[in-house]
């Protein structure tokens, strides 16, 4: 589609501020002291320029919307990016929501092209669309500051692509690994999240990892267990407990491991240990079984007691929509504004039978032993799915594919935020 073309559609379309948390940990990361090459993969907007200018950086766009038709229609996609030299270096790329609109093939070709112009630790930040019908054509997006930046809708049409999961994206994304996500909020674009990727030359994507690519674990705990995962999401929970004036509180919601507890005593949190699996009955959550509620018996505290961080674990991978949002409403009057909730999510297509038995190592390992992965009757829940049927949380982190980390696992913070 000619840059005409695309002027004309956009012509009376009145664009709106937004608030970008992507935006703003993608430009935190430049270094001030030097001058920075920015590569934006969208239209030319004068805003862009302006912004990039006053922040001592240098501006390649690419404006990948004129050339969609061509692209995903299978043409060379050489022919239509600009020709960089190899002492041009980027330091960020914004890719707007151009990924919306590409041939995923044609998306890896794409950045097996750009890597060669990254450095290492280059971000890459993008805007997906969540929902069925998205704007015609790629958005006009113009920095207005820091964590602020404008964009006008046309005439929404069905999206010519599935939405893209950050795995889905991963997957052609050559070099990149995940770094963040920002689902929506107050003040964002509605209908999308963000995402933010580094370029990691190593390739550390961690798709079997051993002991040897984790911290530095003891080597009784290595020799004892099979497989063991670096949990990011932990050792925030765990800093979490730490802030907290007083002794903090923690549920965990699954199967009692004395070491566990151990170790979240040595952060003066009280533990409450609850297996909900057994609760309800078993993983009667199947078609086959029928299915039980969360019901009066489940978490019965009285509503005095409080909770500062909830340990959910696997668990909701096993639990029907409806169970999910009983557990919910099970939980809020037990949590205090800021509460944490931690979940690990399977993201592939099939699971484990049965929920792990995460035990915590030194330097936030969780170890578990290896089961086959060959089960999966509910089907997959995004982060958005849950957080529709967990009403009263918001997800404040997202980590995947971080060092360490298992493949196939996503790790999610929630936060009470009645």
């Amino acid at each position: 589609m000619r840059s005409d073309i695309l002027a004309e559609l956009q012509a009376d379309v009145i664009p709106k501020r937004f608030v970008s948390p992507g935006v703003r940990a993608v430009l935190s990361i430049l270094d001030n002291s030097r001058k920075n090459n920015i590569l934006d993969l969208g239209q030319m907007n004068q805003h862009n320029a302006s912004f990039f200018a006053d922040y001592n950086c240098k501006l390649f766009v690419e404006n990948i919307a004129s050339s969609l038709n061509e692209i995903n229609a299978g043409a060379d996609i050489d022919e239509y990016l600009l020709n960089y030299g190899d002492e041009t270096q980027f330091d960020a790329i914004f890719a707007w929501d151009i990924f919306n609109y590409i041939d995923l093939k044609q998306l890896s070709r794409l950045i097996s092209r750009l890597k060669k112009n990254c450095r290492p630790d280059t971000l890459m930040h993008v805007v997906s669309y969540t929902n069925d019908r998205i704007s015609e054509i790629p958005q006009k997006f113009g920095l207005l500051d820091s964590d602020t930046f404008e964009v006008g809708f046309g005439v929404l049409v069905e999206r010519p692509y599935p939405q893209n999961s950050a795995f889905d994206l991963l997957s052609h994304l050559p070099g990149f690994i995940a770094q963040d996500t920002w689902l929506p909020k107050d003040g964002m674009l509605p209908g999308a999240m963000e995402y933010s990727f580094r370029f990691n030359p190593r390739n550390v994507r961690q798709v079997e990892t051993t002991g040897a690519a984790v911290k530095h674990v003891s080597r009784e705990f290595v020799d004892s267990h099979k497989t063991l995962h670096q949990s990011p999401g932990l050792e925030r929970m765990l800093g979490e407990l730490d802030k907290c004036e007083r002794a903090p509180s923690v549920l965990d919601l699954g199967q009692r491991i004395d070491s566990n507890v151990n170790v979240l005593k040595q952060h003066r949190a009280s533990v409450f240990v609850e297996n909900l699996i057994s609760s309800i009955g078993g993983l009667n959550n199947r078609p086959s079984g029928g299915r039980s509620d969360v019901g009066a018996h489940t978490i019965g505290y009285d509503t005095s007691q409080t909770f500062d961080v909830v340990l959910l674990w696997d668990i909701l991978n096993y639990l029907q929509p409806s169970q999910i949002e009983q557990l919910a409403n099970k939980l809020r009057p037990h949590c205090v504004p800021g509460t944490k909730l931690f979940a690990v999510s399977y993201t592939h297509k099939n699971m484990p039978e049965s929920p792990r038995r995460f035990t915590i190592g030194n330097d936030c390992v969780l170890s578990y032993n290896d089961t086959p992965d060959n089960y999966r009757e509910i089907p997959y829940f995004t982060t958005l799915d849950i957080l529709r049927r967990m009403r009263g949380f918001k997800i404040e982190k997202t980590f995947l594919f971080q060092e360490g980390m298992q493949s196939g696992i996503t790790e999610l913070i929630l936060t009470y935020d009645p």
